[in-house]
């Protein structure tokens, strides 16, 4: 943890607050013109406007000069399975040919596949591929991200993969969550519950993930009409998933339709070796932005506060506010609308982490 002040960024996009947002919420970036951030102790400590002094011992700070760039909080990934074995490019030409994802499931492919290279791995070979994936998603802009388990189905292999998960969040910069997807009894054992639910077929998974008040649902490709009312009413966060959905060549989830309604709308990459072998942020802005119907607005709350809300960590990241950790991005260029702008495009050009330049 470090003492940094960053400082003339054209522009500082906050997007300011505690809890996830909804509707025109999440438009409202609350930017500040050629702004300074302070960050003590790895913490934020000020947000200062063009015209306010600083007011600290300069020479216990470094100083970043953030003139014609902008500042955004970094971003977080809540839903990716980057500790796995193997890959599947063979899988990806059968898709392109037409086989369905279903019918590579019953040849033995799939997630099948995968739990036996997973099983067979060793823990320096996942943990070796797990920071090559980390690095690069650090470039990308990425500062947390909620890792999962679930490719070995059973419990040597799940455990082998929750440990290497958290020896590479003892010696990575990038924070990881993790989770595990047994509900109830989850429940049971104090752990937060969240869903994959309705991303194949529509049964009924949305609802059950407001009925079990879960964290997130994640997914929604074929989430029901009632399903996105129930989730506007309630506080769990629809997370969407369109990487995975442009490789499978599926329907994006209905997020115009969801932010309309007034549910709390989060991004994630879904990395995996399956169906979305990808943790490229600028693709998922211009996918949100461009098929989803989503705002850039809309896409970076998404991706930061609305993301935080969905791993259960917004009151500690995903903004830029005070007694936050001080993890932040510097962008190439003056605005965060560069973002689906540049399209397909990396235009993140340092990465803070708790104060620290780490890219």
């Amino acid at each position: 943890m470090s003492n940094l002040i960053i400082k003339n960024a054209s522009q500082v996009v906050t997007c300011s607050g505690f809890e996830g947002k909804r509707s025109k919420e999440m438009s409202d970036l609350s930017i500040i013109e050629n702004g300074t951030v302070i960050v003590t102790n790895g913490l934020i400590s000020l947000i200062l406007k063009q015209d306010e002094k600083v007011d600290v011992n300069l020479s216990d700070y470094h100083v970043l000069d953030a003139s014609g760039r902008a500042l955004l909080p970094g971003f977080v990934d809540p839903h990716i399975h980057f500790v796995f074995g193997g890959y599947r490019e063979e899988e990806f030409s059968w898709r392109m040919r037409g086989d369905s994802y279903m019918e590579i499931m019953n040849w033995g492919g799939g997630i099948l596949s995968t739990t036996l290279k997973t099983r067979e791995a060793s823990e320096d070979e996942l943990i070796k591929s797990g920071k090559m994936r980390l690095d690069a998603m650090l470039h990308l802009g990425i500062t947390t991200v909620e890792g999962k388990s679930g490719y070995g189905l059973d419990k040597e292999t799940e455990i082998k993969q929750l440990r290497i998960m958290k020896y590479l969040n003892e010696v990575h910069p990038i924070e990881i969550e993790q989770t595990r997807r047994y509900l109830e009894a989850a429940r049971q054992y104090g752990l937060k519950l969240k869903m994959h639910a309705d991303e194949i077929a529509q049964l009924g998974g949305t609802e059950l993930a407001v009925e079990l008040n879960c964290i997130s649902a994640d997914h929604l490709l074929q989430a029901s009409d009632n399903g996105i009312m129930s989730m506007a009413e309630s506080n769990v966060v629809a997370t969407l998933l369109p990487l995975t959905a442009f490789s499978l060549r599926e329907k994006y989830a209905r997020a115009r339709e969801m932010i309309d309604s007034g549910c709390i709308v989060a991004l994630a990459t879904d990395l995996n070796p399956g169906s979305s072998f990808s943790s490229s942020v600028p693709l998922l802005f211009a996918i949100a932005c461009i098929y989803m119907n989503m705002s850039p607005e809309e896409a970076v709350t998404a991706f930061t506060i609305n993301s935080a809300a969905a791993i259960g960590r917004a009151d500690k990241i995903g903004s830029i506010d005070i007694g936050k950790h001080g993890n932040m991005i510097l962008l190439q260029y003056p605005s965060y609308k560069f973002l689906p702008y540049n399209v397909g495009m990396n235009i993140v050009e340092k990465v803070i982490i708790k104060g620290e330049v780490v890219i």
